[in-house]
């Protein structure tokens, strides 16, 4: 099924204008409009990167969108059982701001929204024997909330970026620099490790014991879980510190015994649930 819409980047003129001379639209070759062919199973929706415009604007000059090519539309395929899920990174704007520049949302691809995905990994337990993970979709806007110190940001990053890379949703403060820019962290960080998280995990380390930022995360955890009355917070240790309200006969995973894929593959489990 083919559909004929208007060009956007030379709104239906058949040429743009750049300051003094006006030239054939390189996106539609003068004709004023473009030919899109649409399958029973894609549709269209706006350009989030030129917010349906099909340019972008560079004090001067007009240039074609690189994600819509210039059409103002995008193609997408519905994928049947699946359902969209605002982009977190981006807060469904389909681009990130970086004061003079406007780049494509590498996380949903310039769509704004992007499909949940259900995990199913394999992991050897013991030779000729396999676990399957499911994945448990829940309400919660993050899978996993972590806590942690700076001077032990190395090791939690790559746990985040490792459950990231398998689908699930990570707070992780450098994932999410845009929507914390401007708000205030305190409200913000509490209302995160309190209510939107399914699961907190805690490096703990003499660092994150002397850290303000950290008492203030990890009392908005313990809140949560006297709250629920359920196992929310997961310890993490990376030294022999022991933190005010976290008892010792709570189960932990020692980090100093265990490999980081070790930990990975038992969030995994955890989450699974």
């Amino acid at each position: 099924m083919k559909q004929k819409i208007k060009c956007k980047f030379c709104a239906g003129e058949g040429c743009f204008h750049d300051l003094l001379s006006k030239t054939a639209c390189k996106v539609c070759n003068g004709v004023g409009y473009v030919e899109i062919s649409l399958n029973s199973d894609q549709r269209l929706i706006p350009c989030k990167y030129c917010a349906g415009e099909g340019c972008l604007y560079h004090l001067l000059s007009k240039t074609a969108c690189p994600i819509c090519k210039g059409l103002g539309q995008r193609i997408i395929t519905v994928q049947p059982g699946r359902s969209q899920v605002k982009c977190k990174i981006c807060e469904g704007e389909g681009c990130l701001y970086d004061l003079l520049n406007k780049t494509v949302c590498t996380n949903c691809e310039g769509l704004g929204f992007i499909y949940p995905k259900l995990i199913s990994t394999q992991k050897a337990l013991a030779p000729n024997k396999k676990q399957n993970i499911s994945i448990r979709l829940t309400d919660f806007e993050y899978d996993v909330a972590i806590s942690f110190a700076g001077e032990d940001r190395l090791i939690a990053e790559k746990y985040a970026n490792i459950l990231r890379s398998k689908g699930i949703k990570v707070f992780y403060d450098k994932y999410e620099q845009s929507s914390l820019w401007g708000e205030d962290l305190y409200e913000r960080l509490d209302d995160i490790y309190r209510k939107k998280a399914r699961y907190c995990v805690i490096f703990i380390s003499q660092h994150y014991a002397r850290s303000l930022w950290t008492t203030h995360e990890r009392k908005s955890a313990q809140a949560r879980a006297f709250r629920d009355n359920r196992s929310y917070i997961l310890p993490v240790k990376l030294d022999n510190t022991l933190l005010p309200g976290v008892r010792e006969t709570i189960g932990y995973i020692d980090l100093r015994q265990t490999q980081l894929e070790k930990l990975v593959e038992l969030t995994l489990q955890k989450l699974s649930r």
